[in-house]
């Protein structure tokens, strides 16, 4: 790990605590979920990070003790790498378990810690607007070259919504194609802007994000975690609508069908505010 990744990783570990869920998948961070996702597959177990606290069996064991020992290994690389502190504290709660509902328990800090349960309420939050977009530069392909958004904004003449999601996240690709005929719908009146949360950056985007499945939209990406942390979120998917300067108008919270009705007003109103 670079110095650069190490400095960046007390937020990304903050982030992929908020987000984290009991039992993922080898090799990746778990799947979020939202109030329209479908049900977890599955029986919830309780055990470690779990409440109740009886005893995880057989894979979930394995799988509770991966995520354990993959923070760990985040937390000692960082230190390592550029003597700074190891994070400490617990997680925040998130949306959980994958395709759950807002509030499934996240990921425990200390060892042997309950979790939280939060319930991050699904929809549109304005208490953030006004607030310029993070200045955290985003890959625009492999070859590393990068924007901003509010550069990005600036230089289009246009409101920016930016999409966070991540390949691994069944409700962000679930609406993915609704972003895609947005932008079709909209044209020069906005521009959808995908970020993928990533960790493994362009090797997991590009064979999932393809020009045939989005003709419309292209993905940047944000393999460090920095613009979702710098937004303190604590879930994935979450659009975020900034004005043609760069400024927040509204978030909205789990997955949307973006051309619904619902959809189309809340834009409406937006870019009418913005």
């Amino acid at each position: 790990m670079s110095c650069r990744h190490s400095r960046l990783s007390t937020g990304r570990e903050a982030f992929i605590a908020r987000i984290t869920a009991s039992g993922p998948a080898a090799k990746r961070p778990p799947q979020t979920g939202s109030a329209a996702g479908p049900a977890p597959e599955g029986p919830q177990t309780e055990g470690v990070g779990a409440p109740g606290g009886g005893a995880l069996e057989g894979s979930q064991a394995g799988e509770a003790g991966l995520v354990m020992r993959w923070l760990a290994v985040l937390a000692a690389l960082a230190l390592g790498a550029c003597g700074g502190p190891a994070p400490s504290g617990g997680a925040a709660g998130g949306q959980g378990a994958p395709g759950g509902p807002p509030g499934a328990a996240a990921a425990g800090g200390a060892a042997g810690g309950s979790p939280a349960a939060v319930r991050p309420r699904a929809g549109p939050d304005r208490s953030h607007a006004g607030t310029p977009a993070p200045d955290v530069p985003l890959e625009t392909g492999p070859d590393g070259a990068t924007e901003t958004v509010a550069a990005l904004a600036r230089a289009e003449g246009r409101p920016v919504l930016v999409n966070l999601w991540a390949t691994w996240c069944a409700p962000c690709v679930r609406e993915l194609p609704t972003l895609d005929r947005l932008q079709a719908e909209m044209g020069r009146r906005l521009l959808v802007v995908p970020v993928s949360q990533d960790m493994e950056g362009w090797r997991a985007v590009s064979p999932a994000f393809t020009a045939e499945r989005y003709p419309h939209l292209s993905t940047r990406v944000d393999s460090a975690m920095a613009f979702g942390s710098a937004l303190g979120l604590r879930a994935l998917p979450v659009t975020i609508l900034y004005d043609a300067n760069g400024r927040e108008v509204w978030r909205y919270l789990g997955d949307l069908d973006w051309t619904s009705a619902e959809a189309r007003a809340l834009i409406a109103q937006g870019l009418a505010s913005g």
